[in-house]
């Protein structure tokens, strides 16, 4: 915005209804600054957000700009899948427990089948 000096406001203003006038083009001339100013206030309090501050960390390390609703479908994939790998996990490794139980249980059973069958042979 251009700002005039008071040297030369005084020099152009020769009778009151100028004077009105320029009141007048100083308040809006204030209001447009003032606006300006909030924005800026907005737009500062927005970019300090910590989610912000990640999202524009992650965006100058790596060069890939991260959209919010990208960030937030892509970390509830991952969140799930993590879940997901975690419970099968578990459950393979109760699977792999309990069929390892049966196959020691039916491998003793043949052993004493094998040996009482070799026994009432000798």
């Amino acid at each position: 915005l251009k700002v005039t000096t008071k040297a030369r406001l005084m020099s152009n203003i020769h009778n009151v209804e100028e004077l009105r006038a320029e009141i007048q083009r100083l308040k809006v001339l204030s209001k447009v600054q003032e606006n300006h100013l909030r924005n800026d206030v907005k737009q500062i309090r927005e970019n300090l957000r910590p989610a912000n501050i990640a999202s524009n960390m992650f965006t100058h390390v790596t060069g890939v700009k991260l959209d919010k609703s990208d960030l937030l479908k892509n970390g509830l994939a991952l969140g799930v899948t993590l879940f997901i790998r975690r419970f099968l996990m578990k459950a393979e490794s109760n699977v792999e427990q309990k069929v390892n139980e049966f196959v020691d249980k039916f491998s003793d059973k043949i052993k004493n089948v094998v040996s009482s069958y070799t026994k009432k042979e000798s």
